[in-house]
This record gives structure tokens, sequence and C-alpha cells, in this order.
């Protein structure tokens, strides 16, 4: 079936029409669909926004709240500092009354004191600082004191107008004595320094001689007993003035012993050979020997007598003794015998001459 185009033209002009409708409507459907795409967007950040409004919102409540909950304590502390204030100012009240009264009762003491400064001025001639400071104590305290002042410079009596003059000479005699006791102060160091040379100089001669004595007792002993040992010791080297001395001995054919441990005659004979080595220290022409045999039996006798031979020849001895087994070993003899009742003489003895005796009235 053919179709003229020409009887066909108005439904030809309507397709156009609807087309272009359809064309026109897609068009705007794409509109929209950007439209809305816009808007969904815009709807999805405006709901981010809402979220974080939101959020905002909760955190600023939750802020009001504190601070709606802090103004309560504030104002709940505020009320309590009124309150304070308020007994502040009751007790600043009372405080300033009592600072008044205090204030009347030192300018009182004030009054007092001047007045008594004054009396004092008046009775003794003597001003008083204007600084002086007083315990701190009350009115009836200081008042108390002052009569009990008052009673002491009531007892003293009158003022000695001379007491001045007193002084003086006081003064000067302090002087004098202090300069005095500086004196002795200066000759007691003196004296301490001499007396440490001295005693400094007399231990090293102490010493010096302690141990000649010491070499001397070894010969000594061993000449009296016919050998053996002795030895002297200190019980304090430093400080040796006033210690006490030590003497061991070794007699021959014994153990060393002290002298404690000795005998009689050997205790005597040891004394002896001591004497002896002090007396080699610093011998002299003479010595004389006052019965120094007594307590010895006749072995040591021997012995001492042996032991006078070997010195004889430098030291003149004279020897007093009652012992005959002395006397048998000395040169000369001296004696005092009573021939008749009441008339003493002198014997004397020379045994380097025949024996001879010499009798003196």
């Amino acid at each position: 079936h053919i179709i003229d185009p020409k009887e066909n033209n108005l439904d030809y002009d309507q397709n156009m029409n609807y087309k272009e409708t359809i064309d026109r409507h897609r068009l705007d459907m794409l509109s929209i669909d950007g439209k809305k795409k816009i808007i969904l967007n815009t709807l999805k950040s405006d709901k981010a926004e809402l979220s974080k409004i939101s959020l905002l919102r909760d955190k600023v409540y939750k802020e009001k709240n504190g601070i709606e909950m802090e103004v309560m304590k504030l104002s709940s502390e505020l009320k309590k500092i009124k309150i304070t204030i308020k007994d502040f100012i009751k007790d600043k009240d009372v405080y300033l009354n009592k600072i008044q009264q205090s204030e009347l009762v030192s300018a009182n003491i004030k009054n007092e004191i001047k007045s008594h400064k004054q009396r004092i001025k008046n009775l003794y001639l003597e001003d008083l600082k204007e600084d002086l400071i007083v315990d701190d104590c009350s009115v009836d305290e200081l008042k108390n004191k002052i009569s009990k002042y008052q009673l002491q410079i009531d007892a003293i009596g009158p003022i000695n107008m001379a007491v001045s003059e007193e002084y003086e000479k006081e003064i000067a005699r302090y002087d004098f004595l202090i300069n005095q006791f500086d004196d002795l102060k200066k000759t007691e160091i003196i004296l301490n320094e001499t007396i440490e040379k001295l005693d400094n100089e007399a231990i090293k001669k102490y010493l010096i001689a302690f141990d000649l004595i010491n070499k001397n007792f070894k010969k000594t002993f061993s000449n009296f007993f016919n050998g053996g040992d002795a030895q002297l010791s200190l019980d304090n080297i430093d400080d040796p003035l006033g210690r006490t001395i030590n003497i061991m001995v070794t007699p021959p054919g014994k153990n060393t012993r002290s002298l404690r441990a000795l005998s009689a005659g050997e205790k005597a004979l040891t004394a002896i050979a001591l004497l002896f080595a002090i007396y080699l220290v610093k011998p002299s022409p003479f010595c004389i020997l006052d019965e120094v045999d007594a307590p010895l039996d006749d072995n040591n006798i021997n012995k001492f007598t042996s032991a006078l031979k070997l010195f004889a020849d430098k030291t003149q001895f004279i020897v007093v003794t009652h012992n005959k087994l002395t006397m048998e070993k000395a040169d000369y003899l001296y004696g005092i015998t009573q021939a008749e009742k009441g008339i003493s003489k002198l014997v004397s003895l020379d045994f380097n001459k025949n024996n001879s005796i010499n009798a003196l009235a």
C-alpha cells in the first residue's frame, strides 16, 4: 500500500512534533537527572554537616551543663565567702577595739616609763636610753619589778660620792694586775719552753748515760760473777724520765731471770755490780763503800774483792766492813779498839810492810 505523503502530511507534522517533544523531554530528563545528582550530593553533604552540627550541639550542651554546675558551685562558694567576710568584719571591729585599748595601755606605760626615767635622773643624775628594751610582761609584773628594784636601791643606802675616785684607783690597780698577769703568762710560756728544752736535753743525756751504764753493767756483772750476762731496759723509751728500769741478769750456769728471782747474795752482788757500773760513768779518785759486803757469803766475798782489785789501779777504795775475808784483801787496815775502858785507840795495819801495826792514841 502506497501512502501519499501529501495525504498524510498532518500525521507527519504531528509525529515530528512528538519527536521534538520527546527529545525536549529527554533533555529535560537529563537536566533533571543532573540536578538530582547535584541535589543528592548536596543532601549527603548536608547530612554530614548536620551530623557535625548535632555532635557540636551535644558538646555545647555538655559544656553548658558543666558551666552551669561550675556557676552553681561558684555561687555557693561566693555565699560562703560573703559569710566569711561578714565574720572578718566583725572580728576586725573586735580587734580594733583591742588595739585601741592596747594603745591606751601602751600610752600609760610610756608615761610611767618617762616618769621613772625622770625620777632616776633626779635621784642618780643618770639618763636612761630612749630605746630601753622592756621585757614582754604585764603592767602588774613591771610594777612588781619596779617595787623590787626600789627596795634593793633603798637597801644599798645613800650614794657614796667618793665612789668615782675609788673606781679610778681600782681601775688603775686592775690595769696594773692585768699587766702583771700578762707578764706572768709570758714568763710561764718562757719557763715552759725552757723546761721543755731542759727535758729534751735531760732525756738525751739520760739515754746516753743509760747506754753507758748498761754497757758497764754487763762488764761489772761479768767481773763480779766470773761470767754471766746482765742487761738494763726501760718500760717506755719515748718517755724515759721517771719510768721503771728493768734489770735482767743471767748468772753463770743459770737461765735469764729478773732480780726478784735471785738469792739474797746474788741480789746484793748484782746491786754492787750496778753501783760500780754507775760509778764508772764518771769515776773519781776515791770511792767509799759502807758495809756493802754484809749480805754476801764467803764465795761472793771472794768475787767482790776480786772485782775491787780490778778497779783499784785507777780508784782508791775505802771499805767499811766487818768481814774478815774482805779485810784480808785490803792493803791498809784501820780500826778502832778500846784497850782500856773509856779510852779508844786508832789501830792501823799496813799489809805491804811486814804486817806492822801502829796504834795511835
